[in-house]
């Protein structure tokens, strides 16, 4: 019997002896005395784990030489033996480590599995079900889910079993947040014109800055409006909402009254469509919106010398550094359409499945799952999403908790993750966190639009093996880049004729089978529905 095998059988007798640990030759040394799930940590005697995790970049350490897990294992007298992976050489390892039955005791990281393999893997009993676990080892994790059913019914897969634990970030905006729309201001003064409150004022500002020189600086190169396509921070899918109905998520589906909506197929979309092409037919639209790469529009719009009048982006900061007074932009907020309606979009919040799972082949599932709880105690989840207090974190006069500023010449993100994995590491962290400034700009573009943004939006769901491999089938064809639905939008954009082409357009569709994907969508979204119900 090789290692990996008996530790299958050690497993299964470990479980039925209380925990009993067994090892052999070459294999992992495990302590011969029986250890009982509920001992106090730290453990009289240590006991080691292998987890396999992705990576970051921009990680100076090995995950074991990280402070935060350094003091876990002061805590639990638990050792873990991490295998990291990064990019592309994590799904391949992932992969052969699935295809091999060389499984890790647990699976660490944001989205370590996705909800597929959570789905699969939990189905074919690779990973194991965590319910029984969380209600007797993890005080902490047990009690958010009470207190969140909306998490907990999100990482509860179709057959009713919780397989993995979620990564929750309810401090970062992102976790709601999309774009943000931004005029220039002093452009606004030259025109004599005021910030837009609806689409028919956007346009008179539009056709205000054209033809001007607005920057001063005595050429034709001002572009009234920019954005990207395709692209939910500099993209223009926001202004959907202004139509009655939004272009939410990478399937672009509005759900209202419990109801799933496929956006391109609805009237609003036409009528949204036909004010761009309005809006390109008349020059007010920037030519390259269709082609510009993520770097050449975040060049233009940072220009010294201003040439884009209307944009998109994540906030101020983000665009033109930290220094208020050197904005000359300033936030629209969701803009009136010709119907009165007012929406602006947001994400499905900052809750990620698949972050943490057990595998059949751990020894001690119990003593993982009081590990990872601890993990999710609110002090020490801060830590592990930005360091340990003393080198990153500190104690603000407000009773909250400081972030230091990286030391001359560090860029934030690589200060980040010196002593954690930082937004790849599992936590739960809400409002305890002090915002800098550039976090509190965000947060207060967020409330700007939260007024306008919909009660309900399309969860992350997980979906029985079935439904995905049907999925998988019908969806490329419509949603890949360049394909149907966008290519009909480019060419409405640029040549107009909507009105006419509408109906073959739907009709289309259909025979490519979006009434079915719809059904699926629906579905799903009313079992998500009923299990918080329960």
């Amino acid at each position: 019997m090789n290692m990996r095998k008996q530790t299958l059988v050690c497993a299964g007798m470990a479980l039925a002896l209380g925990l009993t640990a067994c090892s052999s030759d070459g294999g992992r040394t495990a302590p011969e005395t029986e250890v009982d799930a509920a001992s106090a940590f730290p453990l009289e005697e240590t006991i080691e784990l292998e987890f396999f995790a992705q990576g970051n970049a921009n990680a100076i350490k090995p995950f074991g030489e990280m402070q935060v897990f350094k003091n876990l294992q002061e805590k639990t007298n638990m050792t873990i033996q991490w295998t990291t992976a990064t990019g592309a050489d994590f799904t391949e390892k992932k992969n052969l480590i699935f295809a091999s039955g060389e499984l890790p005791d647990a699976f660490y990281g944001t989205g370590v599995l996705t909800n597929n393999e959570v789905v699969q893997y939990g189905g074919q009993g690779l990973i194991i079900p965590l319910e029984d676990l969380i209600a007797e080892y993890a005080p902490t994790l047990h009690a958010f889910l009470e207190e969140r059913p909306d998490i907990k019914a999100l990482i509860t897969a179709p057959n009713g079993h919780i397989y993995s634990l979620p990564h929750v970030n309810e401090f970062d905006p992102a976790a709601e947040a999309s774009a943000a729309m931004f005029v220039n201001q002093e452009w606004l003064d030259q025109v004599g014109l005021d910030v837009p409150q609806t689409t028919d004022e956007l346009l008179e500002v539009l056709r205000a800055f054209k033809g001007k020189d607005l920057n001063g600086n005595g050429q034709a190169d001002e572009i009234p409006m920019s954005f990207r396509t395709r692209d939910t921070i500099r993209g223009v899918e926001a202004l959907t909402g202004a139509f009655g109905k939004l272009l939410n998520g990478a399937n672009r589906f509005h759900v209202e009254d419990k109801t799933v909506y496929f956006t391109p197929m609805e009237p609003e979309y036409k009528a949204y469509v036909s004010y761009l092409h309005q809006l390109y037919s008349e020059g007010l639209i920037d030519p390259e919106v269709f082609s510009q790469e993520g770097q050449v529009y975040d060049a233009k719009i940072r220009a010294e010398l201003p040439t884009v009048g209307v944009l998109f982006g994540w906030s101020r900061s983000v665009l033109w550094g930290q220094e208020r007074e050197n904005w000359t932009y300033v936030p629209i907020s969701a803009l009136k359409g010709p119907d009165g309606d007012q929406l602006w979009p947001r994400q499905p919040g900052g809750t990620t499945v698949g972050s943490f799972a057990i595998a059949n082949s751990n020894p001690y599932p119990e003593l993982t799952m009081r590990w990872i709880d601890h993990v999710y105690e609110e002090r020490t989840s801060v830590e592990h999403a930005f360091g340990p207090f003393g080198s990153h974190l500190y104690e603000a006069d407000n009773g909250k908790i400081g972030l230091h500023w990286p030391p001359e010449g560090t860029a934030e993100g690589a200060f980040r993750v010196q002593e954690t994995p930082g937004p790849g590491a599992v936590y739960i962290i809400g409002d305890l966190i002090q915002r800098r400034p550039s976090q509190q700009e965000k947060r207060e573009l967020v409330e700007m639009y939260a007024p306008y943004t919909p009660e309900e939006v399309y969860p992350r769901l997980m979906m029985d093996e079935e439904n995905v491999n049907r999925l998988a089938v019908l969806e490329p064809e419509l949603f890949q880049e360049n394909g149907y639905i966008d290519s009909q939008f480019t060419q409405w954009v640029l040549r107009g004729n909507i009105d006419a082409e509408w109906d073959a357009y739907v009709a289309q569709l259909k025979r490519m089978n979006i009434e079915e994907i719809v059904e699926i969508y629906q579905s799903n979204y009313d079992r998500f529905l009923a299990s918080q119900e329960q």
